[in-house]
């Protein structure tokens, strides 16, 4: 018998859009991936607009402590986290990756900007990754 597991995917806001495909049509059908993506739970992002990102207009009317406790309970709930690093801003990324290794979650980091030397990447990642293909090449096999 085999047991599901589920891995919450830290990524920037503003690459969710391609992110969210990624997650839809290769990890979740043809890998069989089961995912938490933290811009698409009940109290997401995604009803806003990228400019009301940009100018904080939806951080002023978040409940920003709802938010983040959800996200952490639902890493704690996760058996690990797939994280992408790509060169677009994201301050909650690099938390979730912190939690993640807080409450030892494996993480597996695909850090696609040349960034993967990075000391506090590589201490809060269980296996860096340098493209979505490794990753999944990787995964696939173990």
């Amino acid at each position: 018998m085999t047991t599901e597991k589920t891995f919450y995917l830290a990524h920037p806001f503003m690459s969710r859009k391609e992110i969210r495909e990624w997650e839809i049509n290769s990890l979740n059908k043809i890998h069989n991936i089961n995912t938490i993506n933290p811009f698409y739970h009940p109290d997401s992002f995604d009803k806003f607009k990228e400019q009301d990102i940009a100018n904080n207009k939806y951080y002023k009317q978040l409940n920003y402590k709802k938010l983040v406790d959800t996200d952490i309970d639902l890493i704690q709930a996760s058996n690990g986290l797939i994280v992408i690093i790509n060169g677009q801003q994201s301050y909650g990324t690099i938390q979730e990756m912190v939690y993640a290794t807080l409450y030892c979650k494996p993480v597996y980091t695909i850090i696609t900007n040349k960034q993967d030397e990075h000391p506090w990447l590589k201490y809060h990642s269980t296996k860096i990754f340098k493209s979505q293909e490794q990753f999944l090449k990787w995964i696939s096999r173990n």
